[in-house]
């Protein structure tokens, strides 16, 4: 008889919650008796890793996973902490993660965080609980590279402190990235060893997704159309500038980039691919037109991404086939008389002009009414 405390020592993706189970006699047909078996439930939660982007940063719109090639991407990771039994020897935990070509990180940024049964976070100290590596960090299994990886120190697992932690740092979307639906992924992970010492883990991902415009420069008749430069705003009428890399080809450029330039210039074929935006509305502009063709209007662009189930997917509206993510923009020159331009220099023209034809018509009148008189 007694009251006994069950333990779990042994869990894969678990974290199995103690228990309690009394061994009393019960009172049964006058008698006292024991049973021969009791059956125990465990309550678990599963060790599980959520990352996702920080919405704590104060980004304002809602499509947080849709950058420009300069934008800062906030992250956070969550994640349950393993709790061995007493005396276990193998406690080992890690949390890193591996970005792709798309993605620099800011590893001044990391920032690691315990946190209590409610909720609460405490800033972690490196060196005491935690090292960090962004150097030459790498899986501690597999060996492979990773971006960054996160070592708690057998000091902080021995406390067993905080049920969960939670870590947050941010990277910058830079000129590799890649637009449409593979985007520019990482993967974060966590990685500890169970009570028998074997190798777990858990990983989840997210997406940052840039996109692009396709422009088609044609004259009346559709046929390819050269000799035409651009430049594009954004909702603001900010003037985004563009690094060149190849004929009619154009990024964003990076904030304080060399060699960055608003101008962009059609190919020969009248061909201009812009990329490396975010999702939103911008204006197109004609700053220089063909010769002996008129001039066009300021042209709005807007580029919508598309959803399934809830998840962004690299696609935009009206995109088409072989240009995943880039909209499709067709500018038509004309050839032939366009009227002057409301309030320009050739209003004024016309007006003097005009002017001079009506003083010349009054003049013209009086003098024939003068002749009349005199005869």
């Amino acid at each position: 008889m007694g009251s006994y405390l069950l333990l779990s020592t042994s869990s894969i993706s678990y974290n199995y919650k103690e228990a309690v189970v009394n061994l009393v006699p019960v009172l049964n047909e006058g008698q006292w008796t024991i049973e021969d078996n009791y059956n125990v439930t465990l309550k678990r939660e599963p060790i599980t890793i959520d990352k996702k982007f920080d919405d704590s940063t104060g980004r304002e719109d809602d499509d947080t996973n849709q950058y420009q090639v300069g934008d800062v991407v906030p992250y956070v990771i969550d994640s349950q902490i393993p709790q061995w039994a007493e005396g276990s020897t193998n406690r080992e935990l890690y949390v890193g993660d591996t970005m792709c070509d798309g993605l620099t990180l800011d590893t001044s940024s990391i920032k690691v965080y315990g946190v209590s049964s409610g909720g609460r976070k405490t800033l972690l100290s490196a060196g005491t609980d935690y090292t960090l590596n962004t150097t030459d960090a790498k899986h501690p299994e597999s060996s492979t590279p990773m971006t960054f990886l996160i070592t708690f120190t057998k000091t902080f697992l021995d406390k067993q402190q905080y049920p969960s932690i939670s870590v947050t740092y941010s990277a910058t979307v830079n000129e590799n990235a890649v637009v449409g639906e593979l985007g520019n992924e990482n993967d974060a992970r966590i990685v500890w060893r169970d009570p028998d010492g074997n190798w777990r883990e858990n990983t989840d991902k997210v997406k940052v997704y840039t996109y692009g415009i396709d422009v088609s420069k044609v004259d009346g008749n559709k046929q390819p159309l050269a000799g035409a430069e651009f430049y594009l705003t954004d909702e603001d009428g900010t003037e985004i500038q563009f690094i060149k890399i190849g004929d009619g080809q154009y990024r964003v450029a990076k904030a304080s980039e060399g060699g960055a330039n608003k101008t962009l210039v059609v190919s020969s074929q009248g061909k201009l691919d812009l990329k490396g935006l975010a999702a939103g509305t911008y204006t197109l502009y004609e700053s220089k037109t063909p010769e002996g063709y008129n001039p066009i209007s300021p042209i709005e662009v807007v580029i919508k991404a598309t959803e399934s189930q809830g998840e962004y997917t690299g696609h935009v509206q009206g995109e088409q086939s072989g240009k995943i993510g880039y909209v499709p923009v067709e500018v038509v020159n004309n050839k032939g008389f366009v009227l002057p331009t409301t309030g320009g220099m050739g209003t004024a023209l016309f007006t003097a002009a005009g002017v001079v034809v009506i003083a010349c018509g009054v003049g013209a009148l009086y003098a024939l009414r003068k002749r009349d008189d005199r005869a």
